[in-house]
Protein backbone atom coordinates (compact mmCIF):
# COMPACT_ATOMS: atom_id res chain seq x y z
CA UNK A 1 0.00 0.00 0.00
CA UNK A 2 1.18 3.39 -0.88
CA UNK A 3 -0.24 6.15 0.98
CA UNK A 4 -0.08 10.55 -0.49
CA UNK A 5 -1.20 13.17 0.40
CA UNK A 6 -1.89 15.34 -2.53
CA UNK A 7 -4.79 18.14 -3.54
CA UNK A 8 -7.97 17.29 -5.29
CA UNK A 9 -7.62 18.78 -8.09
CA UNK A 10 -4.12 16.96 -8.11
CA UNK A 11 -6.22 14.28 -8.08
CA UNK A 12 -9.32 14.78 -10.29
CA UNK A 13 -7.01 16.97 -12.32
CA UNK A 14 -4.40 14.13 -14.02
CA UNK A 15 -4.01 14.00 -17.60
CA UNK A 16 -4.92 10.75 -19.42
CA UNK A 17 -6.75 9.18 -16.14
CA UNK A 18 -10.02 7.59 -16.33
CA UNK A 19 -11.74 7.46 -12.76
CA UNK A 20 -14.11 3.70 -12.82
CA UNK A 21 -16.78 3.22 -9.92
CA UNK A 22 -16.84 -0.86 -10.02
CA UNK A 23 -20.18 -2.51 -10.34
CA UNK A 24 -19.72 -4.33 -7.28
CA UNK A 25 -19.57 -0.73 -5.12
CA UNK A 26 -22.96 0.04 -3.68
CA UNK A 27 -25.81 2.15 -5.79
CA UNK A 28 -25.66 5.84 -4.97
CA UNK A 29 -28.53 7.48 -3.97
CA UNK A 30 -27.42 11.07 -4.68
CA UNK A 31 -29.64 13.22 -6.56
CA UNK A 32 -29.19 17.02 -8.06
CA UNK A 33 -28.90 19.13 -4.73
CA UNK A 34 -26.48 16.59 -3.49
CA UNK A 35 -24.71 16.47 -6.64
CA UNK A 36 -24.59 20.53 -6.73
CA UNK A 37 -23.57 20.62 -3.15
CA UNK A 38 -20.08 18.08 -3.98
CA UNK A 39 -19.71 20.26 -7.31
CA UNK A 40 -19.70 23.61 -5.86
CA UNK A 41 -16.88 22.06 -2.94
CA UNK A 42 -14.90 21.07 -5.51
CA UNK A 43 -14.28 24.42 -7.49
CA UNK A 44 -14.34 26.08 -4.61
CA UNK A 45 -11.57 23.97 -3.47
CA UNK A 46 -9.74 23.98 -6.75
CA UNK A 47 -10.06 27.74 -6.48
CA UNK A 48 -9.00 28.37 -3.09
CA UNK A 49 -5.66 28.34 -1.56
CA UNK A 50 -7.00 26.85 1.55
CA UNK A 51 -7.02 23.65 2.15
CA UNK A 52 -10.33 21.47 2.16
CA UNK A 53 -10.60 17.76 3.72
CA UNK A 54 -12.01 15.83 1.09
CA UNK A 55 -11.19 12.29 2.98
CA UNK A 56 -9.67 9.14 2.05
CA UNK A 57 -10.08 7.64 -1.48
CA UNK A 58 -8.85 4.25 -2.02
CA UNK A 59 -8.14 3.05 -5.48
CA UNK A 60 -6.79 0.26 -7.70
CA UNK A 61 -4.53 0.89 -10.98
CA UNK A 62 -5.59 -1.56 -13.66
CA UNK A 63 -4.58 -2.21 -16.92
CA UNK A 64 -6.18 0.24 -19.56
CA UNK A 65 -7.84 -0.99 -22.67
CA UNK A 66 -6.38 2.27 -24.40
CA UNK A 67 -2.69 3.43 -24.71
CA UNK A 68 -1.07 5.92 -22.57
CA UNK A 69 -4.41 6.15 -20.28
CA UNK A 70 -4.56 5.14 -16.54
CA UNK A 71 -7.49 3.55 -15.38
CA UNK A 72 -8.02 4.12 -11.40
CA UNK A 73 -11.14 1.68 -9.78
CA UNK A 74 -12.50 3.51 -6.79
CA UNK A 75 -12.48 1.15 -3.88
CA UNK A 76 -13.87 3.29 -1.27
CA UNK A 77 -13.91 6.99 -0.70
Amino acid sequence: MRVEQRSITGFLGQPEVQFVIPVYQRVYSWRRPQLSELWTDLMHAGKSEMPHFMGTVFYSEEDSHREGLRQLDIIDG
